[in-house]
């Protein structure tokens, strides 16, 4: 069913680009025409709507321009072994970037790089393997990618994956009674305070002790990204790489509308005793924002949230994939509905690589993407945060990294799966040499 409607987009898409065509090679150069549309520029509001349709000409430009420097610009993509980080992974292929793909599975990577190198033969990509519920193959990981590559100008941390456990109906029939159709679709909730409908799966603890979700989620990226060492302002793990970028290098989570105060309790941050794991997760994704973009202010380096959206898989419940096509006329009503994870990719993709556009994004928002015509806006379901709070958690965070940094158990005992990571472009060829 999503196949066809995907063949009846791209049909309509490119009636589209012929009639543009057709007006801009025979209509353009009319000395009436011209006349015609000088009169309805005049206009304050026509200006206003030809202003959005330049905008989103300009992004569907940025879009198939491909980019020509002296070296490629290089992305790192953390979670690209779902439907969003391997749409992310096609689009900043197109825009000749050098796609760092990091995946659980080498053989999930592998087959998706094939798929990537079939369309597009010119492409650089790399797979890499890293489990994001290890804090052990996150610091392995972190010290491989300082040894290979001297610097990452975009760095995607991708985790917005649901693993439902059970659904609640009830919350859609009292959605419908209170007609908050807007509040189910964006916040999972018929009400601002109300019950989720979609209750994840708590995936429980690692060898380490901490929730194997509370480390995806928070823990690993925030390691990825690195901290300032106070008072020595050292530079740690990622964070050299990001500020060595010829741009100044930006972080890109992935958010969720979702995501409430609610579920978050300073009495569990991890969560390991209640059944909301994934919103109180994104709840401190989002709290951790301001103080992050705070501590990384004298390094150039900025960190946002972007949220994809709902989108549906092949791993999503029949039900939902049944009823595609309602949900994609609900998603002309409800922007946070994008279907699709090629769309749900391009929020993630807007923040992470069109930063003259979107230079002056607030961390303290989450941002998601409006239809194409008015770009990235900001949630109004998720609610700004204090900067003490922010500060709060990113101490009990920083004083987390610190202890697993320092930790000669963690670090000195690592596993032969941990060490055996490798960079797979480069494993034909030690494998030539070694015979």
């Amino acid at each position: 069913m999503s196949g066809g409607f995907k063949h009846v987009r791209n049909y309509l898409s490119n009636i589209i680009n012929i009639v543009l065509l057709w007006i801009l090679q025979y209509i353009w150069t009319l000395p009436g025409f011209v006349v015609v549309i000088s009169y309805l520029y005049s206009n304050q509001s026509i200006r206003h709507i030809a202003d959005h349709v330049m905008k989103w000409f300009n992004r569907k430009i940025e879009d198939y321009v491909y980019l020509i420097d002296d070296e490629k610009r290089v992305a790192l993509i953390i979670g690209a072994d779902n439907a969003v980080g391997y749409c992310l992974a096609k689009k900043l292929v197109r825009k000749n970037y050098h796609v760092l793909m990091g995946v659980k599975s080498i053989k999930v990577g592998l087959r998706m790089k094939r798929k990537i190198v079939t369309n597009y033969p010119f492409c650089h990509v790399t797979v890499l393997s890293v489990d994001m519920g290890n804090p052990m193959s996150v610091f392995y990981f972190a010290k491989r990618i300082r040894h290979i590559y001297r610097r990452v100008d975009v760095l995607y941390l991708n985790n917005s994956v649901v693993n439902i456990e059970s659904m609640d109906w009830n919350v859609m029939y009292e959605a419908l009674r209170s007609k908050s159709i807007d509040c189910l679709f964006t916040t999972g909730r018929a009400s601002e305070h109300g019950k989720y409908m979609i209750t994840p799966v708590n995936l429980g603890t690692n060898d380490c002790g901490f929730g194997i979700e509370f480390c995806q989620q928070v823990l690993s990226p925030f390691i990825l990204v690195g901290v300032l060492n106070p008072p020595n302002a050292k530079i740690q793990e990622l964070r050299v790489l990001l500020s060595n970028a010829n741009m100044p290098g930006r972080v890109v989570w992935s958010g969720s509308s979702t995501c409430s105060r609610d579920a978050f309790n300073w009495s569990d941050p991890q969560h390991l005793h209640g059944h909301l794991s994934f919103y109180s997760h994104k709840w401190l994704t989002h709290l951790l924002q301001p103080a992050l973009n705070e501590a990384l202010r004298d390094t150039g380096v900025q960190s946002f949230e972007a949220c994809p959206g709902l989108v549906l898989t092949g791993t999503s419940p029949r039900f939902f994939r049944r009823m595609s096509w309602l949900i994609y006329i609900l998603g002309f009503f409800f922007p946070t509905i994008q279907l699709w994870p090629a769309t749900g990719a391009r929020t993630l993709l807007h923040i992470g690589t069109h930063r003259k556009e979107y230079k002056d994004l607030n961390p303290n928002h989450l941002y998601y993407m409006q239809w194409r015509l008015q770009g990235l806006v900001q949630s109004p379901f998720v609610e700004d945060v204090h900067l003490a709070e922010s500060r709060f958690a990113y101490n009990w965070l920083f004083s987390l990294y610190r202890k697993l940094k320092n930790s000669s158990i963690l670090l000195g005992d690592m596993s032969k799966s941990v060490m055996a990571l490798q960079d797979t472009n480069m494993a034909p060829r030690m494998r030539a040499n070694s015979l």
